[in-house]
This record gives structure tokens, C-alpha cells and sequence, in this order.
């Protein structure tokens, strides 16, 4: 048929039929979704497919992997959300009597393994490990707001406790209250990336969370919350070691952007709000306070210095990774949600 496989994402396939027109299947087993930039080659596509397997035809999309798809061509906008999913998890685990929550964790909420709280039988367990399931499906669909208490509550999978419990069934009512939160993306725009860590945030082990954010048209396309793998020494060490999981997630987007679009990507700009992060980047000289850190960290510096990314520092208060480091309160959470597309 023509098509070459994306070298950065192999569920992608990829065919050009002249410099201006473009066409791109997602596959995820048996269901192809398929992008077309002109009409006549989308339905020659189809017809040629149906030609040689069985297929069950739609017409434009509308839902997708428990994602449900708006179009609006109009006001040339596309909103993604979950609430469907949403529902269902909430009928699943039973949990319509809970009351309406505003904010998926509480900031004072300090969860550790060992916090005295009665711990869970084995069938308990069991359904605390399905909630973190379908509750990591669904942030990693539409709901970048969840991905630190997914991330936070993940840790505790193996001995769970009443107290992580109570916390996951919380993080869903959260979500059932704000089920009407989808992703709006709109025409235009450069993707533009938001790191930032919080110091030594995890009780159990002093190691500090990362979280990154990166827009496209208006919304976030891809978002990670993280524990980091080894225990920072200092606020601009746990903050560059943000940066470095950042920037590699920065050049996987910006080399898949350039496999669609045909053309070199620019630089992709990475707001951080450490000025000393930013410094330790930049300038390859010796640090005598910063020389420990782990070589893998420091290729942060060759991409600044051979201009793949270009950071810059923002205000803590309009930095949108904030969110994805540490529970938020309800209106510091609602402004970054809707600066993120939500």
C-alpha cells in the first residue's frame, strides 16, 4: 500500500502521495484510525482495505478507546474526554454515594507506606490495584490534572493500606464531579514544554517527584509524574533532573512532528521556574556543588548547547507542571487545568 512505518511510534504508518498531502493510520490491534489531508485519498484507502479484510466501516469519529471525540469544524476545534469511562468506573466500584470532591488530594495529605492505617485483605487488594488501573487508564487519556495522585497512589500496590484506599476512591469521586473536563484543542500553535520537581516530596524515601507538560494547539498532548530514581541533594538538582526526563520525552514529540509534517522542528521551548537549573544547563564548566550529579543527566546540556531545546524561565505561579509534583488546592488546581487545555 505504500506506507512506511514511523521509526519513533511503530502502532503509526505513514504514506505521502505528494509533498502536500498526507496520509496516517493509528493501529491499536484490530481498530485503524485513519487521518487523511485529502478526502478522495482517505476513501481510496478505505476501499482498497475493505477489499482485502473484513471490516466493520464508521463514518468520522466520534469514539475511540474510551475516549469520546468532538469535532467542531466551525470553530476548526477538536475536545477529547473520558466521561463515559467515567461513569462506568464509578458505577464499577460502586462508589455513587461518595460526595462530590473538588480536588483529586488534599495538600496536607502526606501518604507513606507505613501510616499505621488498618491494612486491606486480599480481596480488597485486589480491587484497590483495579481502581489504580483504570484510574492510570484514564489519566493518561484526557486527565493530566490526575497524574499525580495516579503516580503517588501507584507506589502503594503491592501492601495497600485503608488510608491509600480512602485516597484512591477520593481521587474518583474527583474525577466523577469534574467528569465534564475534556482536552480543547484548537488551530494553530507551537509545542511548548513545562518541567518542574518537587523537593524531596515522597516521606518514604526523600526523593523527589519530577513532572513534565507539553502543549499542542492549545492543550496538553503528553504529561508525566514521576518519582525519581535517585535522592537529590538540592531544589536545582531535583529540578535538573526534571529537566533531563523532559527533554527526552521533548525529542521524541519534536522527532514524530518532524516524521508527520515533512520538515525540521524547530527548537522546542521548555519553561522551568529554577533559575540555577537553568544555569547548570547551560553552562558546561565545572560545578563543585553539582558534580555528582549522574552523567546520564547531563546530555540536558548537549541539547541546549546544540540548539534542540531552548529553556526559559517562568514565574512559579504560571508554571503548568506544578500540578503533576504535588497536590494543588482547589483554585491554584483550576486555573492550571484550564491553561492546560481542560
Amino acid at each position: 500500500l505504500g506506507f512506511s512505518v514511523s521509526e519513533l511510534d511503530t502502532a503509526l504508518y505513514i504514506k505521502r502521495t505528494d509533498n502536500t498531502k498526507i496520509l496516517i493510520v493509528a493501529v491499536y490491534v484490530d481498530d485503524l484510525t485513519i487521518f487523511a489531508s485529502d478526502l478522495d485519498d482517505l476513501l481510496a484507502l478505505k476501499s482498497t482495505l475493505a477489499k482485502r479484510f473484513k471490516m466493520e466501516e464508521r463514518k468520522e469519529i466520534s469514539f475511540l478507546l474510551g475516549l469520546q471525540i468532538t469535532r467542531d469544524r466551525s470553530m476548526r476545534r477538536i475536545t477529547v474526554g473520558q466521561q463515559k469511562y467515567i461513569k462506568d468506573m464509578i458505577d464499577k466500584f460502586n462508589l455513587n454515594g461518595m460526595r462530590p470532591h473538588h480536588i483529586p488530594m488534599d495538600p496536607n495529605l502526606h501518604l507513606n507506606a507505613n501510616d499505621g492505617a488498618e491494612a486491606l485483605d486480599a480481596s480488597e487488594i485486589k480491587e484497590y490495584q483495579s481502581i489504580i488501573g483504570t484510574l492510570m487508564y484514564l489519566m493518561l487519556g484526557t486527565r493530566p490534572d490526575l497524574a499525580y495522585s495516579v503516580s503517588r497512589l501507584s507506589q502503594f500496590l503491592a501492601t495497600p493500606t485503608a488510608a491509600h484506599m480512602m485516597a484512591a476512591k477520593k481521587v474518583c469521586a474527583y474525577a466523577n464531579t469534574t467528569s465534564d473536563l475534556s482536552l480543547a484543542f484548537k488551530d494553530g500553535g507551537d509545542i511548548i514544554g513545562y518541567s518542574d520537581a518537587d523537593y524531596a516530596r515522597c516521606t518514604d524515601t526523600r526523593r523527589s517527584t519530577s513532572g513534565y507538560v507539553f502543549m499542542l494547539n492549545g492543550a496538553a498532548i503528553s504529561w508525566k509524574s514521576q518519582r525519581q530514581k535517585s535522592t537529590a541533594l538540592s531544589t536545582a538538582e531535583a529540578e535538573y533532573i526534571a529537566l533531563a526526563e523532559c527533554a527526552k520525552e521533548a525529542l521524541w514529540i519534536q522527532g514524530l512532528l518532524s516524521e508527520l509534517s515533512a520538515t525540521e522542528q524547530t527548537a522546542v521551548l521548555i519553561y522551568e521556574d529554577n533559575q540555577a537549573a537553568i544555569k547548570l544547563a547551560a553552562n558546561p564548566t565545572h560545578h563543585q556543588r553539582t558534580k555528582h550529579i549522574d552523567v546520564r543527566y547531563h546530555f540536558l546540556r548537549d541539547l541546549v548547547s546544540n540548539e534542540r531545546i531552548h529553556l526559559q524561565y517562568i514565574e512559579s505561579k504560571l508554571m503548568l507542571a506544578d500540578t503533576l509534583t504535588k497536590p494543588l488546592p482547589c483554585p491554584l488546581l483550576d486555573d492550571l487545568q484550564h491553561s492546560t487545555g481542560l
